[in-house]
């Protein structure tokens, strides 16, 4: 009963775009949140430093602490949670507008 609710509350469009809006927010969070110590470097060495990606790794977390591989990741998972919403959002609806243009394509998948 309760999985029929759910389905049914899904086949709605605006409930559906809104979990495609939240879960397309969510995994860049984490992939930005992820690969952030790798980004912090690479900004470090596009600013001039010439040592290698381990020195520059290991001079943050001495200077800065093991946070110090996280700094400025806040403003980019601000940047990136509705960047990445909305592109998994639309993402769903052309693929749904592309099924329902092209019926003649039958069983073909799009994804």
């Amino acid at each position: 009963a309760a999985q029929s609710q759910f389905r049914r509350w899904l086949d709605r469009p605006t409930s559906k775009s809104a979990l495609l809006f939240v879960a397309g927010g969510l995994s860049g969070a984490v992939a930005k949140t992820a690969t952030a110590p790798l980004e912090r470097a690479k900004i470090i060495s596009q600013a001039g430093e010439t040592a290698s990606f381990w020195r520059i790794m290991h001079d943050v977390v001495r200077v800065e602490g093991v946070k110090g591989l996280w700094r400025g990741n806040t403003a980019n998972v601000i940047r990136v949670i509705p960047n990445k919403g909305v592109l998994l959002m639309c993402s769903d609806m052309y693929k749904t507008a592309v099924q329902n243009a092209l019926p003649c394509c039958g069983d073909a998948t799009v994804s």
